[in-house]
């Protein structure tokens, strides 16, 4: 029970803290006091479970370096997906001018590719290994998210949305796909429920966190911009799809280096 009330409001104040920091600024009083509750509820929180006999997260789970590594990459990989998303369909809207039904049937390849990428995950993992197959697919989507970055002022499908879409989807659908093996490998039978759960959280807050972030670098790049308010608006979605590829490549290499050699897929 008290483990359950400090990650909660440990986690909502460290995502607070970010939301606050995007619009009062990062040395805020305000941003700091919410970062620096967050940090007290989530150590307290890692007392708690070391101290509890029936702890809701087991702190040994993260002895297995393929949890850790699919935690910390599901992190940065749900970060790069919802800037994908988020601020492609605002592009598309704001600076392409697309009514939003139309906007959403342009998105229409992206899902056809994830398709594709789950299709190549598994093959891939089953011929070169979970963590080289992590990393391919995590490099593939940053590089469909970098693409995404340079999307042209004017409208542009093939250019701005399908080939973008081809490299995004095929990275980011695989990826996801791997994760629920590798955030299970090497783990116990009876903690694999938990492993999936705390697997479940860290894509949900690095989402949040991560688009909260990139929101507030496309804000800051809009606001600094020396152009027509379209095209201000056009450089700070850029900025913000740029850094989510940055985020998402460095949790794909964090995933190579932490996931072990010996990781498999289910």
């Amino acid at each position: 029970m008290h483990g359950a009330v400090l990650v909660t409001t440990g986690v909502g104040a460290a995502v607070a803290a970010v939301a606050t920091g995007s619009e009062d600024g990062w040395t805020a009083a305000s941003t700091l006091l919410c970062a620096a509750a967050g940090v007290v509820l989530l150590t307290a929180f890692v007392i708690v479970e070391q101290r509890t006999a029936h702890p809701i997260m087991p702190l040994r789970l993260f002895r297995v370096r393929s949890l850790v590594g699919a935690n910390v990459f599901g992190f940065f990989l749900s970060a790069g997906q919802l800037a994908a998303f988020y601020f492609c369909s605002i592009y598309i809207q704001q600076v392409w001018g697309i009514e939003p039904a139309l906007a959403g049937v342009l998105f229409l390849p992206f899902s056809l590719f994830v398709v594709v990428g789950i299709a190549i995950a598994q093959r891939l993992a089953a011929r070169v290994g979970m963590r080289t197959a992590l990393l391919v697919h995590g490099i593939v989507g940053a590089a469909g998210l970098g693409w995404f970055s340079l999307m042209p002022a004017e409208i542009a499908f093939w250019q701005g949305i399908a080939g973008p879409s081809l490299f995004a989807a095929v990275g980011i659908g695989g990826a996801f796909m791997l994760l629920g093996s590798a955030g299970t490998s090497g783990v116990v039978p009876h903690d694999a429920g938990i492993a999936s759960g705390v697997l479940n959280s860290s894509r949900q807050l690095g989402g949040t966190i991560g688009l909260a972030a990139l929101v507030a670098v496309a804000t800051a790049t809009t606001g600094a911009a020396a152009a027509t308010p379209v095209d201000a608006l056009a450089q700070g979605y850029r900025a913000g799809l740029g850094y989510g590829a940055v985020l998402l490549a460095i949790g794909a290499v964090a995933a190579f280096a932490i996931v072990p050699r010996s990781a498999r897929v289910d």
